[in-house]
């Protein structure tokens, strides 16, 4: 049986992301999860300065 598909070299193609995009996909994350901790941080302070 002849196999004529050759399937290693698309996924080493998907695999090889830049580091560029790696980073920048860290920062992203990063920026996220600190715009959720800031604004329950905010929303924490509201309710409590408007509770008085």
């Amino acid at each position: 049986m002849i196999e004529t598909y050759n399937q290693p070299s698309p996924r080493s193609a998907a695999t090889g992301l830049p580091v560029r995009m790696k980073i920048f996909m860290y920062l992203l994350t990063i920026f996220l999860i600190t715009q959720m901790i800031g604004s329950a941080l905010f929303a924490v302070y509201l309710h409590r300065r408007l509770d008085k």
